[in-house]
Formats: C-alpha cells, structure tokens, sequence
C-alpha cells in the first residue's frame, strides 16, 4: 500500500507522474493521496490541487482512489486520512508464509546487557526465538536471541511485520543499514542480475554505452553498471533487459524490485524488477538464450523456465525450492511442471536430492563412460576403475547420490559392469605390448623357478637386472595381470607363488598335520624350507582359502576343525617324539 503526499501550496506538480513510475516500479497495488499543507491555502486553490492530481492519477493503480485534504497545523482531515488507511489496508492480499525468512535491515542499535539488535520488516517467511539466521551480503552466521514486534517480546515474527532481532554475539560494526537477514542457505549474495528496466518519461537523457548509476533495493544503496542486453540505447520512457553488474554484492533475488539514478544527481531516472541472479557476465555470443530465458520468466512461461533451469544445472538434482527461489515462480505451480515432466518422461527425479533433465542425464551417463573407456584406454592392465578414481576424472561438483544412479543406469543398460569394488567394460581384455608379454613370460618362468619360495617385483627386479626398459612399477602391474588371471597367487606380504607351487605347499603341510596332527610355526623350515618371514604369510593364505584353521599354537586342517560343543581335546597334540624314544623316568 502507497500514501502519495502532495503539498497544497506548491500548485501543479509535475514530478507526480514520476513518483507514481517509482511506486509502480516497487510495485504498489493500492493506496491513498493526502494533500498536505491546506492551511496555507484558500478552498478554492485546494479543490482546484485537488482535481489536477485527480487528473494526474487517471489510468494509474491510484486512480479512484481517496484524496484526502490534510493539514499538521489544525489537524483538519486527520480522521479521514486514519479511516481510508484502515479501509486501503483491508485490500492488501496477504503473502504467504510458506516461504524462507528474508528482512532488509532499516535500523541498527546496541543495548547495554543485549548487544545488537536490528530492524526492518519482514519481507518473506517467519522468525522464531533461537532460530539460526544469515546476515548477509557477509554471510555469517547467528541465532535471533530473542524478537520484538510493536516493543513486546514475541515467540515468532510473520511477514509483513515490523520486528527488531537481538543478534548473538554479533558486534554493532558487523551490521549495517541495507545488509539482510536470511534464513541459512535461502540466498546468497552476488554482483550479476538480469533485470528489465524502464527509464521515466522525464529522464534527461538515454542510456548508451555501459554507465555507473545508483542503484536503490531493499534498504541497500550501491553502485552498478548498466549493461544493454537489448539493443545500443534505452531512451526516456522505453524498458528493456539489461544486465546490473553491481561493485560490491548485494542479497538479490528474483522478483525484488529497484530504482536507479544517476551518479551525480540525487533523482529517480527509473526502475524495475530483478529477473534473476546469475554467474555469468552477458555475452553477445549467448545473447539469444539469454533473452528467450528472461522473457520466459517475465511471461511466467513455467514450463520452459523450468526446463531452462534444470537443463542449466549441469551436475547436481535441484529442488522445487531451489526453482521457487530462482525464478520467483509459485512452488505449486512448478511443483504442478514437474509432475508433468515426470509422466513425460522430460524429467528424473533423484530419491531425497531433487530433479534433472533427462537430456542432462544422458549426457552425463555418456560422458562417465567415455571416462572410463578412456581409462582402460590409458590403464590396460587395470582390472576395474575405482569410483574415487571416476570422481577424481569427472568434475568436481559432480553429486555424489547423482552419480550412483548414473553407474547404475549404466550397469543396467550393460554399459559398464561392475567388478569387485570398482567398474570395468563388459566386453573388456587385457591386450597386453609384445613387450610386455616377453616381460610376462619371464615372471611366470621366475615364479616357476622360485618353487616354494614366495617373491614380489622388487626381487625380481634385483634378479633381472639386464630389463631395464621396465621399472618396478610396471612389473608390478603384470604381477597384478597374472593375479587377476589366476596365473599367480597373492599373499597378504606382496608376494607371489605360482598356483604349482600353492598345491605342493599344501600337500606338504597335510603331511605335517597327518603325521604329527598340527602344524607349527618350527615346521616351516623343515617342510617348506623358509623361516617365519616368508612362511608365516603362506601359511596365513591358507588359512585365508579355508585349507587350514588356527589351533593353539599351530594349525590344523579345517576338516579336522572342533564342531561347535565339542572339545578340541578330540584332536591330536602336538608330538615331537614316540614314547619308546623318552628316556626312562627315574
């Protein structure tokens, strides 16, 4: 609601046309006129004042409305002016509550025992005791320790209150006049807004090139450069899009209006409402995007808006909040967008995370399996790509959850398959170099060679001193090769046998056990000729493949392992010599 107050004794005004563009451009529905100062005048000059602002008003949101005849000296029409406030009042649509909480600070003081306390009115949402707040455009974060509205303590403050928030341990010289409150996370502040401006009639001259101007929103002042987005001149009178690059950041949003004057006079050239907050400096280059994308959003064009913002958000699921609060659109109505995106099969919705567009999707999908035939491509001894290894090669601002349900599309549609903890390609073999397979051959001869002994790359390396084009590394990877192949056996040490050699390792340690009934550590040397170092881990692969099973000190075979209940005094103990070799007991 807007009171437009003219003086009775200044005759015509001319600068009431603008006045009425600045209430429109701060988007005033209803209102009254007071026409100030009758004291000074006679009732004809009144009644003529008057009948020129009506005239003026014609075709505006005041037209019809009340012009109130007014005087401070002897308080004539001060009853009117209280009764057509009430009865304007009562016009005013309620906003809604459902919305984040967002106040502009219009005053700043510190109490003694309280420390800062801001006001300003509520613009979105509501504020409860205690609940955490963003002061922003510096972005830190308190609590409201306790709220006032009309000087009485309160559990809640709604839209479109006046509220002073006492902020904790917040010092007076970190808040100021124009600085919002926000609820964590509602908004953010920036320096690039997309806006449609108009200039007044009576603005002395176009706007061409890029000019500084003054930029009035909210509480905040602040510098900005005009950018047109839509032709070379913006003359008096004419509205177009434009681009405000602002010189310090500000807490904008989609839907906030504004005003601008010029840098060297303290008047009102025009004004208009912020369309969106954006990263990207306008280029000519995507002019034509960008402006179907604005002029989407000023014809309230859901559908394409919607598919615009999705289509946009290149790597992460965005919500129906995160839409509402960038377009400035009705949740329900977008809410109502995305069920039809859904059953058109244009939309995917991630469970607990939000929406993307499908052609998003896909693209993305396409280009994670494009990362990991590349990586085979560059790795082709690699057995399966890791997901931190597919993070590490896919944008860092890639969702986690969005990127589980791109692998298990793609595992689904046998794209990709996945493979122990990793993915690999379905049809994937390992091609190995002609030099790599002379190297291959070598390894499997040297773990032939090696019999019972276990070795790693580092031995063999030591060994073959004369293959000095290949470096431990990449001994180790066809090390891993034969692994996967089942051609080598890996112990938990690094080392190495050969699945011969595994077998005739069993086969001895049985003996051991069949003839002695355990196998200790002291056998290691007598049966496989190695100490504990090398044949503590062989005997732990055992263990590892159910061959054998840990029994006090030594171990046993699992078939030979204690059923559950029952006594491990079953087994046999452990014998280094027949009774008929014990010498006789005094």
């Amino acid at each position: 609601m807007a009171v437009l107050v003219v003086a009775a004794d200044d005759g015509v005004m001319p600068q009431t046309l603008d006045h009425l563009e600045v209430l429109k451009f701060l988007r005033a529905r209803t209102g009254l006129v007071v026409l100030t100062k009758t004291d000074l005048v006679d009732r004809e000059t009144v009644e003529l004042a008057e009948l020129e602002i009506r005239d003026l008003l014609a075709g505006s949101f005041l037209e019809g409305k009340p012009v109130i005849p007014f005087s401070a000296v002897d308080g004539r029409g001060a009853q009117e002016v209280l009764a057509a406030i009430e009865a304007a009042a009562d016009e005013v649509r309620e906003k809604s509550g459902d919305s984040s909480f967002r106040l502009w600070i219009d005053q700043v003081r510190s109490f003694s025992g309280f420390g800062t306390v801001v006001s300003g009115t509520v613009l979105s949402g509501s504020l409860s005791k205690e609940d955490p707040v963003w002061i922003l455009p510096s972005g830190k974060e308190t609590r409201a320790r306790f709220l006032e509205v009309h000087h009485e303590r309160v559990e809640r403050a709604l839209t479109g209150q006046r509220v002073g928030v006492n902020l904790h341990r917040i010092p007076m010289e970190e808040v100021h006049i124009g600085m919002a409150l926000a609820s964590p996370g509602a908004l953010r502040a920036g320096y690039l807004f997309n806006a449609r401006l108009t200039l007044l009639p009576r603005a002395r001259k176009p706007i061409t090139g890029r000019p500084q101007v003054r930029l009035f929103a909210g509480t905040c002042s602040v510098r900005a450069v005009v950018v047109l987005t839509e032709g070379e001149r913006l003359n008096p009178g004419e509205s177009g899009l434009v681009q405000l690059r602002l010189l310090s950041p500000v807490a904008l949003m989609s839907g906030d209006p504004f005003v601008v004057s010029p840098m060297d006079r303290h008047t009102v050239i025009g004004g208009g409402v912020i369309l969106e907050a954006t990263r990207e400096k306008y280029r000519s280059a995507k002019a034509a995007q960008v402006l179907s994308y604005l002029q989407a959003l000023e014809q309230g064009n859901v559908r394409e808006v919607v598919q615009r913002v999705l289509a946009r958000n290149l790597f992460h699921p965005v919500t129906i909040e995160d839409l509402s609060r960038e377009t400035a659109l009705r949740p329900e109505k977008i809410r109502a967008e995305i069920v039809e995106g859904l059953s058109r099969g244009e939309i995917f919705e991630i469970e607990g995370k939000g929406f993307v567009a499908r052609e998003r999707l896909d693209a993305l999908k396409q280009r994670t399996e494009t990362v990991v035939k590349d990586f085979y491509a560059q790795n082709p001894l690699a057995t399966s790509v890791k997901t931190l290894e597919l993070k590490g090669r896919l944008p860092p601002s890639l969702d986690e959850v969005l990127l589980q349900r791109i692998l298990h599309e793609l595992c689904t549609e046998g794209r990709i398959t996945e493979s122990g903890s990793g993915y690999r390609l379905p049809d994937f073999r390992v091609k190995l170099l002609p030099e790599q397979e002379k190297l291959a051959a070598l390894l499997l001869r040297y773990a032939r060679e090696s019999g019972l002994v276990p070795f790693g790359a580092g031995k063999f390396c030591r060994f073959n001193m004369r293959l000095r084009t290949f470096s431990q590394p990449e001994i180790q990877k066809i090390l891993d090769h034969w692994r996967n192949e089942g051609r080598l056996i890996k112990l938990k040490d690094g080392r190495y046998l050969s699945p011969a050699a595994l077998e005739e390792v069993k086969a001895r340690v049985r003996a051991v056990i069949s003839e002695r009934g355990v196998f200790l550590l002291e056998d290691l040397k007598e049966a496989l000729g190695c100490g504990r170092t090398r044949g503590i881990p062989v005997l732990e692969h055992l263990d590892e493949i159910g061959f054998t099973v840990r029994f006090e000190q030594g171990r046993v075979l699992r078939s030979l392992e204690p059923e559950s209940g029952e006594s491990p005094e079953r087994l046999p103990r452990p014998q280094k010599a027949t009774e008929q070799e014990l010498p006789d007991r005094p």
